[in-house]
């Protein structure tokens, strides 16, 4: 494989990064196989040496990617980081993609649970305000109109307090666990750059 050929695949495989970024890793690979074989280095050598071109954009990509997400955080660049980590080899599938499917269960889970609780306990504050309106509508044996309305109103705030403060901790919970990914990530990409040197 010629140095145009190999720059040329490389190219290929840095899709979706910004053209800027592109043309420095490109820039960088064409010099480093100048000055190799200005030193004397066979062409070929050198560009075996680099490791295939397709693996390097992948690196590159998973690089740029969780630096993004780290950067600009948000669910989105997060799935893009994981996704372009995932990409790198097929360790990733077990020690990644697992690991990311149930974390993201439980944080939708979780979520969702909180919007449960908060529905409900607007579905009872609704249904205590209309016991106002409309009292003869619900019939609770031996309980006075009053001890129903305020155990209604009671029940309501609980849920609505709980749901909110499961939703504020769901908040802190799912930014620590995006956060941790993202160091996962790097570590994960670390290793490749550490087997890919050696």
């Amino acid at each position: 494989m010629g140095m145009q050929t190999f720059l040329d695949d490389l190219n290929k495989s840095l899709r979706g990064l910004p053209e800027p970024e592109i043309q420095d890793i490109l820039s960088d690979y064409r010099e480093h196989i100048e000055v190799g074989i200005a030193a004397g280095r066979s062409e070929n050598e050198l560009i075996g040496s680099l490791g295939d071109p397709a693996t390097l954009g992948r690196l590159y990509r998973a690089d740029h990617f969780v630096e993004h997400a780290n950067t600009r955080f948000s669910p989105g660049s997060v799935a893009k980081a994981v996704t372009a980590v995932i990409s790198l080899g097929l360790f990733n599938i077990i020690f990644v993609a697992i690991p990311a499917i149930f974390i993201t269960g439980l944080i939708l889970f979780l979520w969702l649970l909180a919007l449960l609780i908060l529905l409900a306990g607007g579905g009872c504050l609704i249904a205590t305000l209309i016991y106002l309106v409309f009292p003869s509508m619900f019939v609770v044996g031996g309980m006075s109109g009053a001890a129903i309305f305020f155990s209604g109103l009671l029940i309501a705030i609980g849920m609505l307090s709980l749901g909110a403060l499961l939703g504020i901790g769901m908040w802190f919970l799912t930014r620590f666990l995006a956060r941790a990914a993202i160091r996962y990530l790097k570590f994960n990409i670390s290793l490749f750059n550490v087997r890919r040197e050696s």
